[in-house]
Order: C-alpha cells, then sequence, then structure tokens
C-alpha cells in the first residue's frame, strides 16, 4: 500500500496548471464552497451570506428555486456517473 504524502501548494499548482478555464472556474467555485463550509463551524455564516447567494435573483424563468436546485443538483450527479473523465487522480 502506497503512503498518501501530505499535499503542498507546489503540487495543487502543477495541477491547477493543467486544467481549461471551465475547469479552473469549478475549482475556484469549490474553494469558495469549502472556505464556506470551515467558516459555518467557526463563525456560524447563514447562506445568505455565502458567495452564491441570490445568483438566480433575477431569473424570471425560475419559480422555485429550492426545485431547481435539486434538479440541477441531480442532473449533474447522473451525468458525473456516466463520465470519469472529469475525476480528479
Amino acid at each position: 500500500m502506497e503512503v498518501e504524502q501530505p499535499i503542498t501548494y507546489e503540487a495543487v499548482a502543477q495541477k491547477l496548471s493543467a486544467l481549461s478555464p471551465n475547469n479552473l472556474t469549478e475549482v475556484a467555485r469549490f474553494i469558495d464552497y469549502v472556505q464556506f463550509r470551515s467558516d459555518q463551524g467557526s463563525a456560524k455564516r447563514t447562506f445568505a451570506q455565502h458567495p452564491a447567494f441570490g445568483i438566480w435573483a433575477d431569473r424570471e424563468d425560475i419559480q422555485d428555486t429550492v426545485k431547481f436546485a435539486r434538479d440541477l443538483r441531480r442532473k449533474v450527479e447522473r451525468r458525473q456517473d456516466r463520465d470519469d473523465s472529469h475525476a480528479i487522480d
């Protein structure tokens, strides 16, 4: 069994340099999420304080944002089940 080495900034930067701009956007959003999640433990932030809160506020075609988000997550999960090309090594 291989021993996992600690992750360094250099190792992460090397992986980031190989990503497309679209993937970098996804990584940046994930970093925002991780920061938000870690802040919740110490500062008890609300969802309204999350950087993504309100992104659909101007969308007139979305009547039920909770249902829209749930359906969107399901679509993404199904797509990931079929496509391993975006897996992180």
